[in-house]
């Protein structure tokens, strides 16, 4: 993300943020965001996050209960962000501003960058299967540090995302996110494979540094199965179109190589990988109705613009994302 200058005259919210995190107006940065507005500070001489929550269904206990798994992840030897403290000593702030409970955080900036096409090799495949796989054999013995801030199960957000945007598709569309919301509730939530999961796992939300990942934004974290995290990480790691050899060869080295970093530090059960496929094809169906509702407009070439061509006719025909063995 690219960084911009901020005005905060006119952002009563804003300025309250800096004041509990006592930060220097003159270091701050607007990165952007989609769910929430995100800046970047400097603060002796090290580089730090500063978030500010949008999003009316992440309650504070949501944040609260996101910060305790970071700090947990942290605490397991996982390179994650550390939540930073404010100088209340608190890692939520709460901010009230016209009837509203505004959550705000700050956090460790992560060291490196995002991955570029030098890094993108197998030895990184690799080292995120492991990555994924250190989460989730961590995530077996999690358990909420406050019961009552818990993140949401998988079903609470999907039910929120389709009152929030299936109104802005159409009805054959809408009957294939009902069913692909429906098909779960026969899954059973074995503790080797059910948990908290980070559940937006991609090269966009984690930085490399000398091979080492460090791993954020976990605002989507939620309980659902293993298998999902898999799923996205294959989902943003190929090609949204993935039918030429090419195409389809990446696809199968990047899944290749990312399970046998996964494998080297936990087993999941062979049958769960059949379900990577359904993960998929739920963040298909539901990322063309974000971009549908949204009406965004795509820049040409880009990841979401060759995403969108023809996604309506694959969803309705039931053509898999990527049509490889699992």
């Amino acid at each position: 993300m690219s960084m911009s200058p901020v005005s905060f005259e006119d952002d009563p919210v804003l300025r309250e943020a800096l004041v509990r995190y006592e930060v220097d107006p003159a270091s701050l940065s607007f990165l952007g965001g989609f769910r929430n507005r995100v800046y970047e500070y400097s603060q002796n001489e090290q580089r730090y996050i500063l978030r500010i929550s949008s999003e009316s269904q992440r309650s504070a206990d949501m944040i609260h209960a996101e910060m305790d798994w970071m700090h947990y992840l942290a605490g397991r030897g996982l390179a994650v962000v550390d939540p930073l403290p404010s100088q209340r000593g608190n890692f939520v702030e709460v901010i009230e501003h016209e009837g509203r409970q505004v959550p705000v955080v700050a956090m460790h900036k992560a060291p490196g960058k995002h991955p570029g096409k030098e890094e993108w090799t197998p030895e990184l495949f690799a080292a995120m299967g492991r990555f994924v796989g250190q989460m989730h054999q961590a995530t077996r013995e999690y358990m909420p540090a406050i019961a009552t801030q818990r993140r949401p199960a998988w079903h609470e957000d999907l039910d929120v995302f389709a009152q929030e945007y299936l109104h802005a598709v159409d009805a054959d569309i809408a009957a294939k996110f009902q069913a692909i919301r429906a098909y779960p509730e026969s899954l059973p939530q074995e503790r080797d494979a059910y948990g908290l999961i980070h559940a937006d796992f991609h090269r966009g939300n984690f930085h490399v540094l000398n091979g080492r990942i460090t791993l954020f934004d976990f605002d989507d974290s939620q309980y659902s199965w293993f298998a999902e995290d898999l799923a996205m990480a294959v989902f943003y790691a190929i090609s949204p179109q993935a039918q030429s050899q090419e195409e389809l060869d990446f696809a199968r080295q990047f899944y290749q190589h990312f399970m046998e970093g996964y494998s080297q530090v936990y087993t999941l059960d062979a049958t769960w990988r059949q379900e990577i496929p359904y993960f998929l094809k739920q963040r298909e169906i539901n990322l063309y109705i974000v971009l549908t509702a949204l009406k965004y407009e795509l820049p040409e070439g880009s990841w979401s613009e060759r995403f969108m061509q023809n996604r309506r006719q694959h969803i309705l025909e039931d053509v898999p994302f990527v049509d490889i063995a699992f």
